[in-house]
């Protein structure tokens, strides 16, 4: 580990330990135990013999006189005893494959589907020493003048001016495009409306009336709105032509009367 410097308080040290994973302890105890354990047998059931201890009790004594006697020194000495030969009992026990009944009995065994399985358990401390670096120290934000400010207010807004422009240019952009795609279409619509007339068969189509095949090529509209056109320009030329010869005649309208 690194050493500290005298002055560490003003200096900015970083110190820590690499080792952090976690490492069996020395100075831990270790705590073992072992036991039968009853598992299940799933595939085939197995032939045991099991060679019990005498019965602890008493000859002749009723439950009743049992349970006072369980209490008494002697009835809890000879129990002991009795629980430490059925557990060594437990240890010797001897386990066969289950063939038939006639072959398990032959050894004093008895068909069972739970086997006595020798288990045991260790526990061990594991620890993780991990020292953690000094916490750094936080700079202090320097406080910003009024000159400082008032630049940094003005490049957001050259910023902001910028991105307004931007944004308009392509609208503008896009505006452009969609006008072009629309009177592209509108062509193509006009060239699918003269591609309907029926030339081949000899007859020409009134360029007012409809086409021959019942569909309209899209001018008649606007031919008859021009012809229109022409005809009221055509009579507003012939109403000033009557004015000014009424005028050239010489005959003054009265300005309260009608002309005569």
């Amino acid at each position: 580990m690194p050493s500290i410097p005298l002055d560490f308080q003003e200096t900015q040290i970083e110190l820590g330990d690499g080792n952090c994973e976690w490492t069996t302890s020395k100075t831990a105890k270790t705590y073992k135990r072992e036991w039968m354990a009853w598992v299940k047998v799933t595939k085939s059931p197995v032939c045991r013999y099991i060679k019990y201890p005498a019965n602890p009790y008493p000859k002749g004594m009723k439950w009743a006189q049992i349970k006072i006697w369980l209490k008494t020194a002697k009835g809890k000495a000879v129990m002991k005893t009795y629980y430490a030969a059925r557990k060594l009992s437990y240890a010797n026990a001897k386990q066969y494959k289950f063939i038939d009944t006639a072959t398990c009995r032959k050894v004093k065994g008895y068909k069972s589907t739970y086997m006595l399985v020798p288990s045991k358990s260790q526990t061990n401390t594991m620890v993780k020493p991990c020292l953690l670096p000094y916490p750094k120290k936080k700079k202090e934000k320097k406080k910003e003048s009024d000159w400082e400010r008032q630049e940094r207010l003005r490049k957001e807004e050259d910023e902001k001016k910028r991105k307004e422009e931007e944004r308009k240019k392509k609208e503008d952009k896009k505006k452009k495009k969609e006008k072009k795609e629309d009177s592209d279409d509108d062509e193509g619509d006009d060239d699918d409306n003269k591609k309907k007339i029926d030339y081949k068969s000899g007859k020409v189509p009134d360029p007012i009336k409809p086409s021959l095949n019942g569909d309209d090529d899209g001018n008649n509209e606007k031919k008859k709105e021009k012809k229109e056109k022409k005809k009221e320009e055509k009579k507003k030329d012939e109403d000033s032509d009557d004015v000014d010869e009424d005028y050239l005649s010489g005959a003054v309208p009265d300005p309260v009367k009608g002309q005569l």
